[in-house]
């Protein structure tokens, strides 16, 4: 099926003759006086002017019949019926432009269709090609434009400037978007209220059970009801509104006799709280026609049932894939039990939106080459007619992401028409945004996509910054690259910047690292202009962007291969690597790179927490570099007491490390356990303090891991 009609008349010779050229008697009349409507004509106009400085009129006389250029709804212009959401049509015939929307947001969509037409390219909220010409002018066509997915976002700091987002056509605004004022002049967005969740919805705690609400429960279906119902009534929503039924973030659920019933007899640990969203959806559909309610099929509650209801055409199933190799299409043989899932749930929703992401959560600037694997699974995910809706999480927190106005621009167009070739789209965007450094950008993108092909590494969620495909070499040739490409545009402030933002991940995994070369200075001042000139505000998910600069800033060494770790496969996490809570980094000539985080010993939090999903399926050996100081006028049986608690969440290892064996105030390298990675499971090692008064402080250097076999 064919999701993009276009029809041209008139390919003969006769083509070459425009039928419509703009000058200064021609008008934009207004087919209806919807703000809308005023707002596509008001672009029109604006951007006419800039490309040609011709000054043309916008009229409300529908009376003029020729050289004029008419804006508003496809119901009002044509005869046509069934065109899709957020589509429309652009005619040019016998003098007249026609330019119509099925809704508001198309009528500014076919408007910048008809810029674009003329050579405009919205590359970016601050960037954009505008053409110069003496004479705009169209041979005739007709043409019906209708997008593939109804729900279209890319969550990308950038793409949080509306305008920027009409422009590529993006529809939606999920979580804290909805509590931003949205000027209509777009037409409306498609907003998520994600406030709704089912802890919201009940008075106390009494109802929980694994960390979640027991979803079981008919005492807390009857409070959720009456919950929601009375916070649907009291919030000023949109018309057309998604409300969030979700269940808390953390990946357990309720395992109550009731709950473990309803998930034995549909194989499935999603079962008692999508019936529970069913439940909330039937009752209020006729109080509230005009809301659809959203559950979310995420880590525990992905698995599709077996033998299941039918969803209510008031619900829609957001399908998100955070468990991903993104490295690979959704459909490839290391996402297929995914890929099936999303399949099984076909069966009883005719509604569903795919999660997706396309960044590095822990380095939003950590270079992340799933370009092309993104590629294939929104073709992938655009095969699956029940997929109504994509959402893209990027670099969310923040500007200045790796790749993001790239990314924005290339997927949004993906989103409409799955069908394009993304080697061109990458290379369009490129040749306009890069300007001379195109090519070096280009060749960059390509080494860095063969990097990873030829290390085989894993693309997470959380992607370790010590990953094979960022090893020396690549890193090397990067730089070069990208240096040239600095050079090529070193007369151009503008493509400067744009480069600088590509370089700056090279920088970024240089800094982090702590690979300190002659370029050092180079690479810091050189991401701290990035930094600047981007507004960068975060550099992972919930990290400051000032925190970053300051750890880079110290000065620090390369650090030793550790003894256990000769010879053999290893992965290290220095302290930037690691999850930190009430720490401080500070210098420390003893500690492997001179750097190490540290914390008072009268603490219990989990101060050191390392995710580690990105070791992959195997055996590995878990070590700490650590040092302890100790208070004054510690007796010898004091030092038989504990210097720090470990434990490795969803094993059975748990323990602790004895003050005697670190009172020499050195790192001591101790090995915490041996673990097996099993697939689709979920690890991470945490460290705390003894919360006791024998340990002034605590110190963690690094974390490091060795492989003792693989299992596939």
């Amino acid at each position: 099926m064919k999701y993009i009609l276009i029809i041209l008349t008139f390919l003969t010779a006769t083509q070459a003759q425009n039928s419509f050229s703009i000058n200064l008697d021609t008008k934009i009349v207004l087919n209806d006086k919807n703000v809308a409507t005023k707002n596509a004509a008001s672009e029109l106009k604006r951007y006419i002017e800039k490309i040609s400085n011709i000054e043309i009129q916008i009229i409300n006389d529908t009376n003029i019949h020729k050289n004029i250029i008419v804006i508003g709804k496809v119901n009002d212009l044509f005869e046509q019926e069934n065109i899709k959401q957020d589509g429309f049509i652009l005619q040019n015939r016998d003098g007249v432009l026609t330019i119509a929307g099925s809704n508001d947001r198309a009528i500014n969509y076919g408007v910048y269709e008809i810029l674009q037409m003329q050579g405009c390219k919205f590359l970016s909220p601050d960037f954009e090609v505008i053409p110069k010409k003496e004479k705009i002018s169209f041979s005739d066509f007709y043409i019906v434009d209708e997008p593939r997915f109804e729900y279209r976002e890319i969550f990308i700091g950038e793409s949080d400037d509306i305008p920027y987002s009409v422009k590529n056509r993006l529809n939606g605004r999920l979580g804290h978007r909805t509590k931003k004022p949205i000027p209509n002049k777009y037409g409306n967005s498609i907003n998520i209220y994600n406030t709704f969740t089912a802890d919201s919805l009940l008075p106390k705690d009494d109802y929980r059970c694994g960390g979640q609400v027991d979803f079981t429960s008919n005492k807390v279906k009857k409070l959720a009801l009456k919950a929601l119902e009375h916070k649907i009534n009291e919030s000023k929503l949109d018309k057309v509104t998604m409300i969030s039924l979700a269940r808390r973030d953390i990946n357990s659920y309720c395992k109550s006799k009731k709950s473990m019933e309803i998930i034995e007899k549909y194989n499935s640990p999603a079962a008692p709280y999508m019936l529970y969203g069913v439940y909330l959806a039937k009752n209020l559909a006729k109080k509230f026609p005009e809301i659809t309610f959203r559950l979310s099929a995420y880590q525990w509650s992905r698995h599709s049932p077996k033998n299941f209801i039918k969803f209510p055409t008031n619900m829609i199933l957001s399908f998100a894939d955070i468990e991903a190799n993104f490295a690979k299409s959704i459909k490839d043989r290391e996402n297929i039990e995914i890929y099936r899932d999303l399949l099984g749930w076909t069966k009883y929703i005719d509604n569903i939106s795919i999660w997706h992401y396309i960044i590095n959560f822990d380095g939003y600037f950590q270079p992340y080459p799933d370009l092309f694997a993104t590629d294939k699974s929104i073709k992938v995910f655009s095969s699956v007619a029940n997929v109504k809706g994509i959402f893209l999480q990027g670099s969310y927190g923040t500007y200045g992401g790796e790749f993001s106005n790239l990314r924005i621009w290339v997927f949004s167009k993906l989103l409409w028409n799955p069908n394009q070739d993304i080697n061109r789209l990458i290379e369009e965007f490129a040749q306009y945004y890069y300007g001379d450094a195109s090519q070096d950008v280009l060749e960059y993108i390509e080494l860095l996509h063969n990097s990873l092909e030829k290390t085989d590494d894993r693309l997470l969620v959380k992607t370790s910054i010590n990953s094979d495909y960022l090893n020396d070499k690549f890193l090397s040739e990067a730089e070069k690259l990208l240096e040239t490409a600095l050079l090529n545009v070193d007369d151009n402030p503008i493509y400067t910047k744009h480069v600088l933002s590509v370089i700056s991940g090279i920088d970024y995994v240089k800094l982090v690292r702590g690979v300190y070369a002659s370029s050092r200075e180079k690479s810091l001042d050189r991401f701290k202009q990035f930094a600047k000139d981007r507004r960068v505000t975060s550099y992972a998910e919930g990290k400051k962007i000032g925190d970053l600069i300051n750890f880079i800033s110290l000065p620090k060494r390369q650090a030793l291969v550790p003894n256990e770790a000769k010879n053999r496969e290893w992965l290290e996490f220095q302290e930037y690597a690691l999850k930190l809570c009430c720490t401080k980094i500070v210098r420390d000539k003893g500690a492997s790179d001179e750097i190490s985080a540290k914390i008072a010993g009268d603490r219990d939090e989990w101060a050191f927490q390392l995710p580690l999903d990105s070791l992959g399926v195997g055996e590995w050996e878990i070590f700490v570099d650590a040092k302890i100081k100790l208070n004054n006028n510690i007796s010898l049986s004091d030092k038989t007491r504990f210097a720090f608690f470990y434990g490795i969440k969803g094993t059975q290892t748990k323990g602790g490390e004895f003050i005697f064996s670190l009172n020499d105030e050195k790192y001591h390298t101790i090995k915490l356990a041996n673990i097996k990675i099993k697939k689709d499971k979920n690890y991470f090692l945490w460290i705390r303090p003894p919360d006791n008064n024998f340990v002034k402080e605590l110190f963690i250097d690094r974390v490091f891991v060795v492989k003792n076999s693989s299992i596939r």
